[in-house]
């Protein structure tokens, strides 16, 4: 399934955020020190500087959301206290324009297509590697995790998504 894609308007460098803040949520350890360290080494070479926060349960994804602004969600549709599609719907209901991208070891469309309808803004495998190619709704055909990513980033204005 291929969606269309808005692209925002060409933005000066000059008025870009630079500081990037980044929720992960998966209570695989190792999934998550890999996550943190490409997204940290990617972003910093484009200029960014990404604060990642990790939790590996849904009560400490849904405590961060309360109390801070995130630029990006990343979360595992299978955490242990909660279901991810659960843990999406409190999210959205509280931060409607928070990006939200769905991790998990699901590779079935029905899943994607769910997390989708739920108000994700993607569902990433995670058999997949950060250079692989997706295609699910809201993502172009061909774009990588990685282009996935920064295109989200980089589309950020001065302030974040959205305001706690």
């Amino acid at each position: 399934m291929n969606g269309n894609l808005a692209v925002a308007p060409y933005q000066d460098a000059s008025s870009m955020k630079t500081d990037i803040r980044i929720l992960l949520a998966d209570d695989h350890a190792l999934l998550r020190r890999g996550m943190r360290e490409f997204l940290q080494d990617f972003l910093s070479e484009d200029g960014l500087t990404p604060h990642i926060s990790e939790t590996d349960s849904a009560s400490g994804a849904l405590e961060q959301v309360r109390t801070a602004a995130w630029d990006l969600a990343i979360l595992d549709l299978n955490l242990p206290d909660m279901p991810g599609l659960e843990i999406l719907r409190i999210f959205k209901s509280l931060h409607p324009s928070l990006p939200v991208l769905i991790v998990s070891i699901y590779a079935e469309e029905h899943y994607s297509a769910r997390a989708i309808r739920a108000g994700a803004f993607g569902y990433l495998t995670k058999a997949r590697g950060p250079q692989e190619p997706v295609s699910y709704t809201h993502l172009r055909a061909h774009e990588t995790v990685l282009a996935l990513v920064c295109r989200l980033l980089l589309e950020k204005k001065t302030t974040p998504i959205h305001n706690s």
